[in-house]
């Protein structure tokens, strides 16, 4: 019998070749909430959209092997849900899911 796979977030789609999130979310912090693309990523994702980290880090391989609850946040996400707040060790919800923030970007991608 073989084990029930598991989700590595829990608001993701898994398909045999890739993992989808769904498209538009709600992220909530410190009672604010607003609507926000999320996405579930592989580490190496920085890499292909050409992601530049403005603060902390991206997402590792030890937050996907440990399941960790964490986010990497776009700067218009730290301007318009944080109001600009330092993001790093913050928590935001997603789906009523607490994410730590550990880190904040921009993009060319």
């Amino acid at each position: 019998m073989t084990a029930p796979a598991t989700r590595p977030c829990p608001f993701c789609i898994l398909d045999p070749h890739r993992i989808v999130a769904e498209d538009d979310l709600t992220v909530a912090y410190r009672g604010q909430a607003l609507v926000f693309d999320v996405r579930c990523v592989h580490p190496d994702h920085r890499y292909l959209e050409k992601t530049i980290m403005v603060a902390g880090r991206f997402i590792n391989a030890l937050d996907i092997s440990e399941h960790r609850k964490v986010a990497a946040i776009g700067v218009r996400v730290q301007a318009q849900l944080l109001r600009g707040r330092a993001a790093l060790g913050e928590y935001i919800e997603v789906k009523g899911i607490p994410f730590q923030v550990v880190g904040v970007f921009t993009d060319d991608g």
